[in-house]
């Protein structure tokens, strides 16, 4: 049992309530007979209560940061209890130096054991569910395990970071994107958060659970340091006040004056967070020269793009998807990026131009045959939905083949995301072909690619 379950049962006793602390930072005094003491007290109110406090399962941590005598003996009546350098409390890990680090390392590799278990129902990228469904299993069923007590911890920067390395590669994996997919894009494609709005958001109800419970405690805590301490402190109601401010959301006094229901609490952070990020995300994605072709204004938090909303869970649709999406985020041909570097050499095909983007979705010789295939169906198709102009106007000027690309590679530049069930009806089947299209590009080179190679060897 660590001294911070002693400070509880100790708040918890009405004949102790000189020990009662003022605020979080409070702190026992450092001296061996408090703290045995403090045991003593623990146990006769255990004895009194009829409950018995497991002396082998409890254990004593020293935060400490002076020398102590190394033959200390602690009791729990007359039961010796032994000193450990950490344990598990309440779900968190208790330790004798840089807890926060302990508790993130940990929560990573109990997310990454779910992960684990969780592919043998298909929760991985190739030849799995289509990402759409595989990151609603992870943000059910891995993200609360690996989140689960964080929002009480004081985080670092760097433990942030850590928290973020694992959740924007799991993305990426789903996805299928290799890792120097833009890290933007990845949340925006799939609509998902990242790790640190996660732990905002868990920040926050947990606020509202203090607002809306009685504890007398808990109030004046919050009350007092919420008004006298600085943004600087470690303190759980400063990181709260700081992030209302963040999110535009009512401050502690106007809370506890016009408190809100719990489902309007909820939907006003989940829109005020999502939000935030998502002109955080786009504004990123502007310097990005490799999605010149995403329709950047379509993206937002809570929403999945086209690439993969309309994806079917059989295993060819997702091939046909990774293929589509790697185009989109600029990463296809595979191995253009060498060292960080744009490396665009000669198409292999054709021989004749660079091969970029347009090239091989608009020029290449080489292809036209699949090309033209696929560009009269889908021609067909918006003649039928959009009137015989919208084909005129869009695709048949001097920028005409720039378009084109753009309409293969994200339909929303042409057919808005949110409008009416006709337009999402033609939304699914221009990404069924364009799809179809993307992928056929994708296997004539790379047939063309293995013939030459085992023509030379």
């Amino acid at each position: 049992m660590s001294i911070e379950r002693i400070a509880v049962i100790l708040r918890s006793s009405n004949s102790l309530k000189r020990f009662k602390a003022a605020d979080e930072k409070s702190k026992f005094r450092p001296y061996f007979k408090s703290y045995g003491a403090m045991l003593n007290v623990a146990h006769s109110y255990a004895c009194r209560h009829r409950y018995i406090i497991h002396p082998e399962k409890s254990v004593v941590i020293t935060k400490q940061k002076v020398k102590t005598e190394d033959n200390l003996i602690w009791k729990l009546g007359d039961e010796p209890i032994a000193i450990a350098e950490e344990t598990t409390h309440l779900g968190l890990l208790r330790c004798t130096r840089r807890e926060p680090r302990q508790n993130v390392t940990h929560k990573i590799s109990t997310a990454r054991r779910t992960l684990y278990s969780l592919l043998n129902v298909g929760c991985h990228g190739l030849n799995g569910l289509n990402p759409k469904t595989s990151t609603k299993i992870y943000q059910v069923y891995v993200i609360p395990r690996l989140l689960s007590g964080l929002e009480t911890m004081h985080l670092h920067k760097g433990d942030i970071e850590e928290l973020e390395l694992f959740h924007r590669k799991t993305l990426r994996s789903i996805q299928s994107l290799p890792m120097c997919a833009a890290s933007a894009a990845v949340h925006l494609l799939i609509g998902l958060l990242p790790i640190e709005a996660e732990i905002h958001k868990r920040q926050l109800s947990l606020l509202y659970s203090i607002l809306r419970s009685e504890n007398e405690t808990l109030m004046q805590i919050m009350n007092r340091q919420s008004n006298v301490l600085e943004y600087t402190t470690e303190s759980f109601f400063t990181k709260v006040r700081e992030l209302l401010e963040r999110y535009n959301l009512p401050d502690i006094p106007s809370l506890q004056t016009n408190l809100p229901t719990k489902n309007i609490w909820k939907n006003m952070v989940k829109r005020s967070v999502s939000e935030h990020w998502t002109t955080i995300l786009r504004a990123d994605l502007e310097y990005k020269s490799t999605l010149k072709f995403c329709e950047k204004t379509q993206l937002q938090i809570g929403k999945t793009h086209p690439v993969w909303d309309t994806v079917d869970s059989c295993t060819l649709d997702v091939k046909r998807s990774i293929v589509k999406a790697r185009m989109l985020t600029g990463l296809y041909p595979p191995g253009r990026f060498v060292r960080g570097q744009d490396v665009v050499d000669l198409c292999p095909l054709c021989k004749l131009e660079k091969e970029d983007i347009c090239h091989i979705i608009g020029r290449c010789s080489e292809t036209l045959p699949i090309r033209s295939e696929y560009i009269q169906e889908l021609r067909a198709l918006l003649d039928t939905q959009l009137g015989l102009s919208f084909w005129t106007e869009k695709f048949l000027n001097i920028t005409s083949q720039e378009s084109l690309v753009k309409l293969v590679l994200d339909s929303s530049f042409f057919i808005p995301c949110r409008v009416g069930k006709k337009y999402r009806d033609l939304r699914h089947r221009v990404e069924s072909i364009t799809r179809k299209l993307c992928h056929r590009l994708h296997l004539h080179r790379t047939n063309k690619l293995q013939m030459a190679t085992s023509a030379v060897n």
